[in-house]
């Protein structure tokens, strides 16, 4: 749909320019078509490339079994990632034949510590926080959000909000609404541990 109205639009003239006087090729202008059209779809969720690449797929596609040629053509749309490092974070799973956008569980495994570290992928630190949501542990999911999410614009709680609207029904979507209800609580809970936390360390250090 963006490429025939830009298309559209350029048909209106004899050529386009860009602001040096260089006129813009079919080729190019696809390009810039493309790329406008994926950063508008995931602006303000995340700048982080595979958080953008979960996000843009699951609008784009959903969450059903592409095969690995799909995949691999959509991270060179304006991604700063490859297939490489999505199939290594174990962001898509699958038998090598067809393959889908790993779930919470299937994203992390068996590991406790992924998805944990301030540094880790927006998308990580939605993915522990539903899996520790799910098992009903509440300290570590305090944890979590002190470390990772403590406000309400914190990228975590904005990849959350896209999540509640592109999952489809089932588990993972059931995590991320009861996480939504209750943030405001578990920001409450985990901005008092940091203040707990801090006068703990104080009183150590005096």
């Amino acid at each position: 749909a963006c490429f025939g109205q830009a298309a559209g639009e350029v048909g209106c003239y004899e050529s386009v320019e860009k602001s040096n006087g260089d006129t813009v090729s079919i080729a190019e202008l696809l390009d810039m078509t493309r790329d406008a059209a994926y950063n508008a779809l995931v602006s303000g969720t995340s700048d982080e490339p595979l958080t953008r690449f979960y996000i843009g797929w699951l609008y784009l596609n959903g969450a059903e079994n592409a095969s690995p040629d799909d995949f691999t053509k959509f991270v060179r749309v304006g991604l700063d990632v490859d297939i490489d490092e999505v199939r290594h974070e174990r962001l898509i799973v699958g038998d090598g034949n067809m393959m889908h956008l790993a779930t919470a569980e299937e994203h992390f495994g068996q590991s406790s510590v992924e998805g944990t570290h301030p540094d880790d992928a927006p998308i990580s630190h939605a993915h522990r926080a539903i899996l520790l949501n799910r098992a009903q542990q509440r300290p570590e999911l305090v944890a979590l959000i002190a470390a990772v999410a403590p406000r309400d614009d914190s990228p975590m709680w904005r990849v959350l909000e896209t999540l509640k609207e592109l999952l489809p029904q089932g588990d993972d979507l059931a995590q991320v609404t009861n996480l939504l209800q209750n943030a405001s609580t578990l920001r409450t809970d985990a901005n008092k541990k940091d203040s707990e936390d801090a006068n703990r360390q104080l009183k150590i250090e005096l």
